[in-house]
């Protein structure tokens, strides 16, 4: 039989021995003590690890709100030790010397650094109740719960009356430092960055301490300081010197702001210094410091000039007051131009003459006023200041001086004449474009662009009939800058001019090629004028003569020939064009033969026609007044002022009989066969008609530039309306300027009579319904 086995027994171990575990209290009580050790600096006989795992089972034994709660006790507890201990019960209001306000800055210093480094431990050691329980139950984290801490239960407590002691310790130190005296930045920047930290209240929206309450205080300090600084500085006579120290106060306080306070307090300070001690200067001010702006204006110093304008700036008004005075001073120097010429003129060292000529006084008057634009500008390129109002006051100033002088338009072009006659004598292609960028400038100035436009194609009618050599780019470039100020509609006349000669050059290369010259023969080059560009006065339309097949009078035979043979040239070449001669607007070369020497003679047409009478005739040979006049048919005025060119200047061609410098109906002249010069080429100068003052050139011009003007204001009327159909009176007075005011300034006076003239014209028409209503009839 079978016997079962039996079960083997399992062995019984004998009982762990356990070890005891701690409770919660004493769990408590260790991280209490932790937190004792941290404040008292004992930290590094702490272990971290031990006690992170207590806060960690204090958590998952759900015992986080006990935990909580003993830590914020335990933290206020230890902060109330060490400010007791540290600043006892004393009150502070404020201090009376350098020294105990700085102690007093010192000991909260030290006081929250070491707030700051022990809740930093103690957020180590709470980690995980931060993560778990804090989260969870939406309550402050420990280090936010620290400085809640010392914002309540110190800094705000009124136990110890902080805050208003700080405020006043913070605010005298800065006073002091204002006077002069050193303090303790390093302090100063913790205790303040302590505020920026620590908020009003526990919303995130909340202000910080120190926007909230010290700020404010500082800036009421801050502002009376400089009230009181201002009656001190403004005893200074010199304005240039209480700039330099307005500027060094911006400078400290804003070095104050960056080394103590916040970054946002520097633009509060920039504001009050603004408002105390420049706000508070007026024209008496100003006034009694101008002879010390005009002093640094006129000898260039850029550097006070920088800081004065740099300093007034901040204030419109007072900017605006100190570009006044500048305009003022440019305005003295511009208007004394004149004067300055006339009694010191720029020629060379001879007697001081009684008289300065038109074109002297114009080329000195321009040369003057391109230096005294390029000093004043040189405020804005030389300077940090760039500032549209100062060029742009600068400009007006110079405008000004420029429209004031009712010659303005005439000067411009006779300075721009004399220089590119010289051919910019002595100067680089660069200095050439530079002076003419600076007569660009002056003529942008001008109000009527139009009178200039007309005298500067009066000089460049002589120029390119003149025979001189002339530089075409020169005169290329000018207009192309006249162009890009002013456009095409501009320069189309001055472009013509250029072109027509071009043109006639060509015409007179094609014409010599088919006349198959000899070198004895006379050769004629001609100059074909398109009547609309070039600006010929009555003299020289006096003597127009429509080409035609018969010979023109007054000239020599041979001349009179090519003249013929010319005519039908162009005619043939351009059939249809109205062809007209005006010979007095030319210069003829001769070939002179005298007892002694050999000349050759630059003169006009009508001088050459002249001289061409005494061509073969005996020696001593005399022709009198009337003949001459007969077997020419010149005017009187034209025969005088050119047989006083031959026979009473310089050059004597003729001999006049009797010996006087006026030429009468009586007066006999010969060929002076005795007639020497030193130059084998002579030009014989013409003298200008005696019969046109510059007053009645002036007028004459002037009535021109009325007639164009009405011209121009009746299209640009008649555009607006074309395309507006309706427009009212004062909107039409304004787009008519608009559209004229790049060549002129169109009055509302003259834009009204000319409306009158085209509803007359039937061109535009009133409204039945209101009077100043216009429209357009199609």
């Amino acid at each position: 039989m079978n016997v079962p086995q039996p079960k083997k027994l399992k062995s019984i171990n004998p009982a762990r021995k356990l070890i005891p575990r701690k409770t919660h209290s004493q769990l408590l009580e260790g991280l209490e003590s932790a937190i004792e050790d941290i404040y008292n600096q004992n930290a590094s006989s702490l272990s971290f690890e031990e006690l992170y795992r207590s806060s960690y089972n204090l958590v998952l034994s759900k015992k986080g709100e006990v935990l909580y709660e003993t830590t914020n006790s335990k933290i206020i507890k230890e902060l109330e030790i060490k400010t007791n201990r540290s600043l006892g019960k004393l009150n502070y209001n404020g201090h009376d010397s350098l020294e105990s306000g700085q102690a007093f800055i010192k000991k909260i210093r030290d006081l929250w650094l070491l707030h700051i480094s022990s809740m930093l431990m103690i957020q180590d050691v709470l980690m995980y109740m931060d993560k778990v329980y804090v989260k969870s139950a939406k309550k402050l984290p420990v280090y936010d719960l620290g400085m809640l801490a010392f914002r309540n239960k110190i800094l705000l407590n009124p136990k110890y009356d902080l805050l208003p002691s700080l405020i006043g310790t913070i605010v005298d130190l800065m006073h002091k430092e204002r006077q002069g005296y050193s303090v303790d930045r390093e302090s100063l920047k913790t205790v303040i960055g302590m505020t920026i930290e620590l908020r009003s209240d526990n919303t995130k929206s909340a202000q910080n301490i120190f926007e909230e309450q010290i700020k404010p205080a500082i800036l009421e300090s801050s502002t009376e300081f400089y009230r009181t600084e201002f009656r001190r500085l403004i005893k200074d006579p010199e304005i240039v010197s209480y700039s330099k120290q307005v500027q060094s106060k911006r400078k400290e306080e804003a070095d104050k702001s960056k080394a103590y306070l916040s970054q946002t307090i520097c633009k509060d300070f920039d504001a009050i210094i603004t408002q105390q001690l420049i706000s508070p200067l007026d024209m008496s001010y100003f006034n009694s410091v101008r002879n010390e702006i005009d002093s640094f204006l006129l000898e260039s110093q850029f550097e006070d000039f920088a800081i004065v304008y740099s300093t007034l700036s901040s204030v419109p008004e007072k900017e605006k007051n100190f570009l006044e005075i500048i305009s003022n001073h440019i305005c003295a120097q511009g208007n004394n131009l004149i004067n300055d010429i006339a009694q010191n003129p720029q020629t060379p060292a001879t007697p001081k003459p009684k008289h300065l000529s038109t074109n002297t006084i114009a080329i000195q008057w321009v040369d003057k006023l391109i230096l005294l634009y390029s000093h004043y500008h040189n405020f804005s390129l030389k300077t940090s200041i760039k500032s549209r109002d100062l060029q742009y006051i600068i400009n007006q100033s110079i405008a000004t001086i420029v429209n004031n002088n009712p010659h303005a338009a005439e000067y411009v072009s006779i300075y721009i004449d004399d220089q590119i006659k010289k051919g910019f004598k002595g100067k680089t292609d660069d200095e050439s474009e530079t002076i003419l960028s600076q007569v660009v400038v002056l003529f942008r100035f001008l109000r009527d662009k139009d009178l200039f436009e007309l005298y500067l194609r009066q000089r460049l009618h002589k120029r390119l009939l003149s025979g001189r050599p002339i530089s075409r780019d020169i005169e290329a470039s000018l207009i192309s800058k006249l162009k890009l100020e002013c456009g095409s509609q501009f320069t189309t006349k001055l472009e013509g001019m250029l072109k027509d000669i071009q043109l006639s050059v060509d015409l007179s290369q094609q014409f010599a090629a088919q006349q198959d010259y000899k070198p004895s023969d006379t050769q004629i080059d001609v100059s074909v004028l398109t009547h609309t560009f070039w600006p010929l006065s009555n003299v020289s339309t006096d003597f127009l003569q429509e080409s035609s097949t018969d010979q023109i009078p007054l000239l020599p035979i041979n001349l009179q020939n090519l003249s013929n043979q010319f005519s039908h040239f162009y005619k043939q070449k351009y059939s249809g064009r109205k062809f007209m001669w005006s010979y007095n607007l030319g210069t003829a070369e001769l070939k002179a033969q005298f007892k002694n020497s050999k000349h050759e003679l630059t003169v006009s047409t009508i001088q050459m026609m002249i001289l061409m009478l005494f061509n073969f005739t005996q020696p001593e040979h005399r022709i009198g007044y009337m003949e001459i006049k007969n077997r020419t048919g010149l005017p009187d005025s034209e025969l005088n002022r050119n047989l006083q060119s031959l026979a009473c200047t310089k050059y004597k061609i003729l001999l006049k009989t009797p010996k006087s410098r006026d030429v009468s109906t009586t007066d006999m002249f010969e060929f002076n066969q005795n007639f020497s010069a030193p130059s084998l080429k002579i030009k014989v100068p013409l003298i200008a008609a005696p019969t046109q003052s510059p007053d009645s050139k002036t007028i004459e011009n002037q009535s021109k530039i009325d007639e164009e003007r009405r011209v121009l204001v009746d299209a640009a009327i008649v555009r607006i309306m074309k395309s507006r159909r309706k427009l009212d009176h004062s909107n039409l007075v304004a787009e008519t300027i608009s559209q004229l005011k790049i060549r002129f300034m169109p009055s509302p006076h003259l834009i009204k009579l000319r409306i009158d003239s085209l509803i007359d014209r039937d061109y535009i028409e009133r409204s039945k319904q209101d009077r100043k209503l216009y429209t357009y009839i199609a």
